[in-house]
């Protein structure tokens, strides 16, 4: 039953707005896949700009070998300053060198040996020769001209090595090319000097080289002085016992000889490890010399006859010296009395 005041729909007005309502719904869903398109697109994009771990880990890579050859240039260039610098050290030693050695003036002089600049040396490159392989003075390099031992042989070839001198092949020149042989003989000019190297034996020409490396003037080698030894000096000669003499008048005085001086007497006093005399014998010249007898045993002296009172004189002091021998014979005298 249909209600009162509605309209009935019909099939066709059903279908036309069924129509309708599908065109408005599609439009939606068109509208809604077209937004979901564009999101997909914008985190297509992010993606592009956020990068994942592969992608850091070779950028990184690209990082690190950039860094790596920029600490490889700069420490090419510190050991480049370092090479220079030591370079530099061992031609101001060499200069030294050179100035020592050419103001030297005899065969006991020194030679100075100068370094060599060795970049695989762990010692900062700066290597010097042997000490028991490099001639201490002028002398000893002198030698070396015509060696007459290994060890001198041995010497000059480890100089030449270290030195990196070598001494010019005579067959090699002569069997040489022309061009081969002015060359050689425009190298030879500095090193002949006017000298004929053709009399001079391999040794002699090296150690010609080394007197020009080291500064030495060549010139001047017959001419070195030869300082002597200096003499010997003589030893001290041994302390010799001094024999005194008294000089006060007053000490020479003597109770024998009535006051006289004794004159030109001689007295040697005994001393610990002087002379061959004893002590004893000392005593008996000088009692002989005095005059005075020699002391007798403890208890056996006794007083003269007329002193009368028999008084034990054997403390009274016998020295063998002047001043004891007058107080000695007063003390006798007033006991006889």
């Amino acid at each position: 039953m249909e209600s009162p005041g509605s309209n009935p729909l019909t099939y066709n007005d059903y279908v036309s707005l069924r129509r309708v309502q599908d065109d408005l719904i599609g439009d939606e869903f068109r509208s809604i896949r077209g937004e979901i398109q564009d999101i997909r697109s914008e985190i297509q994009d992010f993606r592009h700009e956020v990068l994942t771990h592969d992608d850091y880990v070779s950028l990184r890579r690209v990082q690190d070998d950039l860094i790596g050859n920029e600490f490889r240039s700069v420490r090419s260039e510190i050991q480049n300053l370092e090479s220079r610098f030591i370079e530099f050290q061992v031609t101001q030693k060499r200069t030294e060198a050179l100035f020592r050695n050419w103001t030297a003036r005899h065969h006991s002089s020194r030679l100075v040996p100068f370094p060599k600049y060795d970049p695989s040396h762990p010692e900062a490159g700066i290597v010097y020769p042997e000490t028991s392989m490099f001639p201490h003075t002028f002398g000893q390099f002198h030698v070396l001209r015509r060696p007459t031992s290994d060890r001198q042989r041995n010497m000059v070839r480890y100089l030449a090595q270290f030195y990196d001198v070598t001494a010019p092949t005579r067959n090699t020149t002569q069997h040489a090319s022309g061009d081969e042989a002015d060359e050689d003989d425009e190298h030879d000019e500095d090193f002949d000097d006017d000298r004929n190297t053709a009399q001079m034996t391999v040794y002699e020409i090296i150690i010609y080289k080394l007197a020009d490396l080291f500064g030495i003037d060549t010139d001047r080698f017959p001419s070195l002085k030869v300082i002597p030894d200096p003499p010997l000096q003589p030893l001290a000669p041994e302390r010799q016992p001094v024999a005194l003499r008294y000089t006060a008048e007053e000490l020479m005085h003597t109770p024998e000889d009535g006051g006289r001086v004794a004159d030109s007497m001689e007295i040697s006093f005994p001393r610990i490890g002087w002379g061959s005399q004893t002590t004893s014998e000392l005593n008996r010249r000088n009692n002989e010399l005095f005059g005075q007898k020699p002391p007798s045993k403890p208890g056996s002296h006794k007083a003269p006859s007329g002193s009368g009172d028999g008084k034990d004189v054997s403390t009274v002091p016998n020295t063998a010296t002047p001043d004891s021998a007058r107080i000695r014979s007063a003390y006798m005298k007033d006991g006889g009395a």
